[in-house]
C-alpha cells in the first residue's frame, strides 16, 4: 500500500493496484465513469408491436443493452446506442421508432411519428444512433435496454447484430 500526502493531507492511496482519491469533488458536467455494452452475432426477433417494448431475441432475452454501477445520487447518465435497424414494411407508409428503457421503465421513446419510415414496400436497412440524458436516475446500479415500436399496418422492426454489433455507451455525469 502506498500513500501520497500533500503536507499532512492524504491525497492518494494505492492498494492492490487500485487508486483511491478521498474527498474529491468533480466539476459539474464531468464524466465520472463510462460503461459499455455490445451485442453481436445474433439478430433480434422481428418486433411487430405497436406498444413500445424492449428489443428481444427469439427466446425473449433482452440482451441489447448495458449496465452501469455505483451511480451517485443526483448525477445523470447519458445513454447512447448505435445499431443496424431492419424494417419490413408490408405496404407503403409504414415504419417504427426506437428508444430506451431503464430496467422495466421506458425513459425515452419517439412518440410523434416515425423515426424510421418507408414510403414504399421495400426492405430497408439503416444504421441508427440515438442518445438520451437520463436525469437523476438515482443511486446504485442501472440496466439500460434498447426498445422499439412499429407504426402502421403490419410492419416489423429488427436489430441486425450480425451485420454490425449494437453498441451502447453509458456515461455518468456529475451534476
Amino acid at each position: 500500500m502506498a500513500t501520497l500526502k500533500l503536507g499532512t493531507t492524504t491525497a492518494i492511496t494505492e492498494s492492490g493496484g487500485v487508486l483511491t482519491i478521498p474527498n474529491i469533488t468533480f466539476p459539474a458536467g464531468h464524466v465520472i465513469q463510462t460503461a459499455w455494452g455490445t451485442k453481436t452475432g445474433e439478430d433480434s426477433t422481428s418486433m411487430s408491436s405497436a406498444t413500445f417494448t424492449k428489443v428481444v431475441d427469439s427466446s425473449g432475452n433482452n440482451e441489447w443493452g448495458a449496465d452501469i454501477t455505483g451511480v451517485v445520487a443526483g448525477n445523470d447518465v447519458i445513454v447512447s446506442a448505435t445499431w443496424v435497424s431492419y424494417i419490413t414494411p408490408n405496404a407503403a407508409n409504414q415504419g417504427g421508432s426506437w428508444g430506451f428503457f431503464r430496467g422495466s421503465t421506458a425513459i425515452f421513446q419517439h412518440t410523434g411519428g416515425h423515426a424510421n419510415f418507408q414510403t414504399n414496400n421495400d426492405l430497408w436497412y439503416e444504421t441508427m444512433t440515438i442518445q438520451h440524458l437520463d436525469i437523476n436516475p438515482g443511486a446504485g446500479s442501472h440496466s439500460y435496454y434498447l426498445g422499439c415500436r412499429k407504426y402502421g399496418g403490419s410492419a416489423t422492426l429488427q436489430v441486425n447484430s450480425n451485420l454490425m454489433p449494437m453498441h451502447m455507451c453509458l456515461q455518468e455525469i456529475q451534476r
